[in-house]
């Protein structure tokens, strides 16, 4: 299950982000779209890293009917790198929300 809480307002591919994470867990994920400097704050406070990035994920501990966690997207980020490589900015979503969804299914950059 899929939980949204959009503060930019942005357009989003729900069903095809719903089915992302359908097909990989049975456990409810957050997803939370941020501006930048809204991102820069989490990032500073989270990971001391002063700086904005385009995706954070925050795991919850494992224990019977939790939630998996939270996925953070800083939507400015997203449609600047999606302009940049030259597709739809709910393309560029849709791979971030992959991208935070590995990591709470335990998945690091080495891995």
């Amino acid at each position: 299950m899929l939980s949204i809480d959009n503060e930019g307002a942005i357009t989003l591919p729900e069903a095809l982000l719903e089915r992302i994470c359908a097909e990989h867990t049975d456990k409810e994920v957050e997803l939370v779209i941020v501006d930048a400097k809204s991102m820069h704050a989490l990032n500073l406070e989270h990971r001391n890293v002063d700086k904005t990035t385009d995706v954070l994920s925050f795991p919850i501990d494992d224990f019977p009917h939790a939630p998996l966690g939270s996925i953070v997207i800083n939507y400015e980020l997203a449609f600047q790198k999606a302009a940049e490589l030259g597709h739809e900015k709910e393309e560029e979503i849709a791979l971030l929300f992959i991208h935070g969804l590995l990591h709470l299914l335990g998945f690091d950059h080495e891995t």
